[in-house]
C-alpha cells in the first residue's frame, strides 16, 4: 500500500513539474511593447508633474523588446538609450528593480521588471493537491481489495 501511495505522489509531482517546465509565461514570449512619449512630456516633467499616458513602471515578457516611440519636440534619453524628436528605438531592457534612468518622468527613473518563470517550489502545492486526495484513494482501494482477496481466500479454504 505504501509503494502505491508514494507512487500516485511521485506522478502527482512529475505531472506539476512537467507542467511548469513546458509552459512559459504568455508574456515571456518575445513580443515587442510600444511606449509611446507623447508631445508635451518635457513640458510636464519640468513642472514636475507626471506626464500624460507615461506609465508608473514596465513589465514585459523576459524575452520582450520596447519600442520607444517619441512625439515629443525634445529628445528623450532612456537609459543608455537617446530617443530623437519623431523618432523611435528598440530597446532590449535588463530587470533593474531601482529603475532605468530616463527623461520622460519626473523622478528621473522608471522601474522595468521582466517576467520570470516562478521558481520550480511553486510545483510543490499543485502536486499535494492533486497527490494526497489520490494517494488516500489509492491506498483505500488498495487496503478494500487486501482485505476482498484477505476474505476470499478464507472461504476457499473454509469448504
Amino acid at each position: 500500500m505504501t509503494l502505491a501511495v508514494v507512487l500516485v505522489l511521485a506522478l502527482s509531482w512529475g505531472l506539476s513539474l512537467a507542467w511548469w517546465a513546458i509552459f512559459e509565461p504568455i508574456s515571456a514570449e518575445a513580443r515587442t511593447t510600444n511606449l509611446v512619449i507623447p508631445a508635451g512630456t518635457a513640458e510636464a516633467v519640468a513642472r514636475g508633474e507626471p506626464p500624460p499616458f507615461i506609465p508608473n513602471s514596465l513589465t514585459i515578457g523576459r524575452n520582450g523588446r520596447v519600442r520607444v516611440i517619441n512625439q515629443d519636440v525634445v529628445p528623450h534619453r532612456i537609459g543608455a538609450w537617446t530617443v530623437p524628436p519623431g523618432g523611435s528605438a528598440i530597446i532590449e531592457p535588463a530587470d533593474t528593480e531601482e529603475g532605468v534612468a530616463c527623461t520622460i518622468t519626473p523622478s528621473g527613473t522608471m522601474p522595468v521588471f521582466l517576467d520570470r518563470r516562478p521558481p520550480i517550489t511553486s510545483t510543490f502545492l499543485p502536486a499535494a493537491l492533486l497527490g494526497l486526495p489520490s494517494a488516500v484513494i489509492v491506498g483505500l482501494i488498495v487496503f478494500v481489495l487486501r482485505r476482498i482477496d484477505a476474505g476470499a481466500e478464507g472461504s476457499d479454504t473454509g469448504e
